[in-house]
């Protein structure tokens, strides 16, 4: 990739648009970029990389930095970058977002954007399809392109004196090493976690291994030692296994006593059930006996009360009857009832449309007086109109003259500010003439004493028999001797220099006076004019305008208030004409109102009639007054008759019951005496404490049983849960044997042995092939001196190592730290390193072809000789059509090589370039 042309735009200090032909350079050899501090030198690599991937060199540069703080407002933040790979030639043109002014003050953002133009004429546009196409390009990220083409000085000592953790981020972030550190990570993870669940399994298993429950004392040491995790975890299991099998040889036993005390208990509590029926069925006897007796007593009775009862059943046929008939008037009494509401209703209407016909007639008087009161203030507005006209002309003729008396008196005072100006400017000439003049006179005294000097100075080479430069002579008799007060040139040159410094203020200030002088007399011209048109040409324009002023003022007020009374005449008139509106609308429709209520008050008075004429014939016909009275009457026939029947029915239930009462307890008497001859006596007490004595002895049997169970099933439990753990245990402790060990070897935590990392043992394999490639530049720039040396040891196996550095100084055969060097020792090694970094990246990134390289200052500690070493190394770079670009301020260099980019600060108008070959 070689860059053949770079075209920039209000880009860091360039203001304007640059542009460099860099095939001015050629294709190989170098080149330097020289020029002011701070010019922009560094500029044109950002620009470059910019161009390419979107972002400075530096990475302390934000692209929305970029813009140049000297560019106009209209001049667009872009670059272009023409370059060659593989003989094709790609244009890429990019442009950060920055603020731009926007129309109307204030600024707006101007997006981000990218173009890349192919050999063949295609483009891709977005900024993410550019970024990808120009890494498929050239084959290398930002990352990688700059450890490969653009090598800064800080960057590479620090990649020299780096110690290992230093040196592994750089290599990772440049050789992507990124994955074996993921590993390290999740292998590192995945062993803390195994241990957290190791630990965590084995505290469970022991937790429940703490509730084993053992009564047997021959093993009570055994359980002890096993809660105290003493046991291997088989072991415990097998211990537990003991415990249960000897509680189910308990628990069977148990069982055996159970059923045979549950069996003795089931005899006597048979016999005593035998006892309790014979008992109940002798207090049956008794009490059926004595509810017999009664019941027949009771049965007379209620057959009188049934006899009295069915005495009344004629009276229900004769209600029954009479309700039919009041039920058979009932829609007459319902059409009563509704033509007394309606009636009702219709009386409250009449007299409500009687009130309304009597309040709308009121009304009706009270609008129309109201609208012909308004109609006579209507007639009072008229004029308000026209004369509102008027007064709008009149304001603003008022108004135009106030504006120009107020042109008038800015002009005035303008004229006054420039007199004051003028005489200040004047004042300052005149000190400034004077000073230019003084200066001019002792720069005049200086030289004659000057000049006067020169023959004495001459006097003091000359030798007796050597001719006289000026006469020839051989004989000095007289030598001519320098005054005691007579300047040096140097002297002379500042007196000249003051004269010229001076006379230029005087010049400047007599055209700063002429200046004011000018725009002063045009500004009394223009205030003439206005006075002139306001008040007419004469000596006393100024009162007259005062006076002007003053009765314009008080006209404008005048108008004023007459247009705010006109205001509000025509607002009221806009009001009165809505009122007027709005009463003649209200007026309207009151008429349309009282003429429908008039009808429909005529139509009610004739219903009201004919309803009062049928309520006269229903009530002649009707035995009630209303439904309600008529309901009532038949509901209380209805209800006599039905309570008859009741007392009828319920008279007759009461027998029939009393009845199958006598009937259940003769056959309850014949069930007791069935009982009675079929059990036989027994000693009950005897039997009541035999069945007591049998009951405890089950209790007590039960509750060991229970006991037993309870241990059996905690320890069943806790067996099943023991046996899940020991086997997750197991194979828990599997994988972390594994993966201790894997994760030791990785992370270089091997007990006695170098602790060296996965990644950095990656790492090595490049650092010994950029060594390599770096000594044969550094024993070349040294004379063979110094070769760099790869030291894996630290100084303890404790600390972690791997990528350290040490150089061997062949004079005298030691082998010491980098750090030992000298400025100009460390600046040539650190080049050869980051020269071997530049070759393994290109190597490694698949035989990339990158035929540009920079290299940013770091001369200036070289001595003359180093100088040329280090120069001779670069070249060898520039071999096979290689350009390299070298940043540096040194002067030698400028001697050296030819091909020269110049950067020069423009003071105020940011930096100019130019390429020199």
């Amino acid at each position: 990739m070689r860059p053949t042309k770079l075209t920039i735009s209000a880009f860091g200090p360039y203001a304007g648009k640059v542009t460099l032909d860099l095939n001015k350079l050629g294709e190989r050899g170098l080149y330097l970029i020289t020029g002011d501090t701070g010019a922009g030198k560094t500029s044109i690599f950002d620009a470059i990389i910019f161009a390419l991937y979107g972002s400075a060199s530096g990475g302390n540069r934000e692209t929305s930095m970029l813009r140049s703080k000297y560019a106009a407002d209209d001049t667009p933040t872009e670059v272009e970058l023409i370059f060659l790979y593989g003989g094709k030639q790609y244009t890429v043109k990019r442009s950060p977002d920055y603020q731009r002014p926007k129309r109307g003050g204030g600024t707006t953002l101007k997006p981000a954007s990218a173009e890349l133009i192919y050999p063949d004429g295609s483009v891709v546009a977005k900024t993410k399809d550019v970024n990808a196409a120009i890494e498929e390009i050239i084959g290398v990220g930002k990352e990688q392109f700059t450890g490969i083409a653009m090598l800064a000085q800080g960057e590479f000592l620090k990649l020299l004196f780096a110690p290992t953790s230093e040196r592994k981020k750089i290599f990772q972030r440049i050789f992507k090493t990124e994955g074996y550190s993921s590993l390290q990570e999740r292998l590192k993870s995945e062993y803390s976690s195994l241990n957290r669940e190791y630990e965590t399994a084995t505290a469970g298993f022991n937790q429940y291994l703490s509730g084993v429950i053992s009564e047997d004392e021959e093993m009570s040491e055994s359980v002890s030692a096993m809660k105290r995790g003493e046991l291997l975890p088989l072991d415990s299991l097998e211990l537990i296994k003991k415990i249960i099998a000897s509680d189910e040889a308990i628990l069977s036993d148990i069982d055996e006593e159970y059923k045979k005390a549950s069996i003795e208990l089931e005899g006597i509590n048979a016999e005593l059930a035998e006892y309790e029926t014979r008992k109940s069925a002798m207090e049956s006897k008794k009490v059926s006996e004595e509810k017999l007796d009664l019941a027949n007593s009771e049965l007379e009775t209620l057959l009188a009360e049934q006899k009295d009862a069915e005495s009344k059943k004629p009276i229900i046929e004769k209600n029954r009857n009479e309700s039919a008939l009041i039920e058979a008037q009932i829609k007459e009494y319902q059409e009563l009832d509704s033509k007394n509401e309606e009636q009702k209703a219709l009386t409250a209407s009449i007299e409500l449309a009687e009130r309304e016909k009597k309040i709308n007639s009121d009304s009706e008087g009270e609008i129309k007086s109201s609208l012909e009161k308004l109609r006579l203030e209507l007639k009072t507005f008229e004029v308000a109109d026209k004369r509102m006209l008027e007064v709008a002309i009149e304001h603003k003729e008022a108004q135009g003259v106030m504006d120009e008396i107020h042109s008038y008196s800015q002009e005035e005072a303008a004229l006054e500010k420039l007199e004051n100006d003028l005489v200040r400017a004047q004042d300052e000439y005149k000190r400034a003439s004077g000073d230019a003049e003084m200066a001019e006179v002792e720069y005049r005294t200086s030289l004659r004493r000057y000049l006067d000097a020169q023959a004495g100075i001459l006097a003091e080479s000359l030798e007796d028999g050597e001719p006289c430069p000026v006469c020839g002579s051989l004989a000095h008799p007289k030598k001519a001797q320098i005054a005691e007060n007579a300047p040096t040139q140097a002297e002379l040159d500042q007196k000249k220099e003051e004269q010229d410094r001076k006379g230029e203020v005087a010049k400047e200030s007599s055209e700063k006076a002429a200046k004011l002088k000018g725009r002063r007399d045009e500004k009394k011209a223009a205030v003439l004019a206005l006075a002139g048109k306001l008040v007419g040409e004469g000596d006393d324009c100024q009162e007259k305008i005062k006076a002007l002023k003053s009765e314009t003022d008080t006209r404008l007020k005048a108008l004023i208030e007459e247009r705010e009374k006109l205001l509000a005449d025509i607002a009221r008139k806009g009001e009165v004409e809505g009122e007027i509106a709005e009463k003649e609308e209200k007026l309207s429709n009151l008429l349309s109102i009282i003429a429908e209520n008039e009808k429909k008050l005529l139509a009610e008075q004739a219903k009201l009639l004919a309803i009062t004429e049928r309520v006269t014939a229903l009530k002649e016909n009707l035995k009630f007054a209303s439904e309600e009275e008529a309901t009532a009457a038949s509901s209380r026939l209805k209800c006599e008759a039905e309570k008859i029947q009741t007392s009828c029915d319920n008279a007759a239930s009461v027998v029939n019951e009393k009845k199958t009462l006598i009937a259940e307890l003769k056959s309850a008497i014949k069930e007791a005496d069935r009982l009675l001859k079929k059990t036989s006596e027994i000693d009950f007490e005897a039997a009541i404490e035999k069945q007591t004595a049998l009951k405890e002895a089950k209790d007590n049997i039960g509750q060991k049983q229970r006991k037993v169970d309870i241990r059996l099933e905690k320890n069943r439990a806790t067996l099943d849960f023991a046996i899940k753990k020991e086997k997750e245990i197991a194979a828990i402790s599997c994988k972390w044997s594994w993966v201790k060990s894997l994760h030791e070897t990785a992370n270089g935590l091997i007990s006695g042995k170098e602790k060296i990392m996965l990644e950095t043992y990656v790492q090595m394999t490049y650092f010994q092939r950029i060594i390599a490639r770096a000594n044969t530049r550094l024993l070349s720039m040294t004379d063979g001196q110094y070769e760099l040396r790869h030291r894996r040891e630290v100084d303890n196996l404790r600390s972690q190592g791997g990528l350290e550095l040490d150089v061997v100084d062949h004079h005298n055969g030691s082998t010491r730290s980098v750090k030992t060097l000298s400025g100009g020792e460390s600046f040539k090694a650190a080049l050869a390193l980051a020269l071997g970094l530049s070759e393994e990246i290109q190597s490694s990134s698949g035989g990339i072809k990158l035929d540009t390289m920079f290299i940013d200052e770091g001369f200036g500690s070289l001595d003359e000789e180093s100088l040329i070493q280090a120069i001779n190394a670069l070249k060898s770079l520039s071999d096979g059509n290689r350009l390299v670009g070298i940043i540096s301020h040194v002067s030698e260099l400028k001697g050296r090589i030819d091909k020269q980019i110049i950067v020069n600060k423009c003071k105020g108008e940011g930096s100019a370039v130019k390429i020199v070959v």
